[in-house]
């Protein structure tokens, strides 16, 4: 309760949470994990909806061994991108919750990822973005058809709009960083 400035519920976990989000409609709160696992809870009463095991925990032939970076929602609220220090970012359809995409290209760990806004391209949240610990900036096709491929071609999405501006780097940042400085 932000007006009492108190506590009104807790959810204790196995693992230490590094990162969490709220979906678009605040019904679900999704926490990635130390371990390289996932939970997603209903936010009234903080009960698991979906969930991904670590590597370390007996996870799938996709679980990852490092911790969860980053974890977002797409704006429509219809997939969930999962950013990992194992260099990956996972897509998940928050209908089913199956793995449906897998973002690969990173030299480095995850460190931030961004929907592109609805409307942005051929269907809602098409599009995303991802900065890692080597100071690169990647883009994504976030369709069920793309499965994650690297946009290659920076320019192509310059002009899309972000639905949240948590990369450190991107064309609306441009000029902000002094020159010669290394991240």
């Amino acid at each position: 309760d932000l007006t009492l400035k108190q506590m009104v519920r807790i959810r204790m976990l196995k693992h230490s949470g590094k990162s969490c989000a709220y979906s678009p409609d605040g019904s679900l709160i999704a926490v990635g994990l130390s371990n390289g696992g996932w939970v997603v809870v209903d936010a009234q009463g903080l009960e698991t909806v979906a969930f991904a095991r670590g590597k370390a925990d007996g996870g799938g032939e996709h679980a990852r061994k490092e911790a969860i970076s980053d974890v977002k929602f797409s704006p429509c609220g219809l997939k969930m991108a999962v950013a990992s220090h194992d260099n990956f970012v996972d897509l998940y359809d928050t209908q089913t919750w199956q793995r449906y995409g897998e973002c690969r290209g990173h030299s480095s760990y995850i460190t931030h990822i961004d929907w592109c806004k609805d409307g942005q391209g051929s269907t809602a949240s098409d599009m995303l973005r991802s900065t890692c610990g080597a100071y690169e900036l990647l883009y994504w096709d976030a369709t069920k058809k793309g499965h994650g491929k690297q946009i290659r071609h920076a320019s192509t999405v310059k002009d899309a709009s972000w639905d949240t501006q948590t990369c450190i780097f991107g064309w609306e940042v441009m000029g902000i960083w002094p020159p010669g400085r290394d991240g």
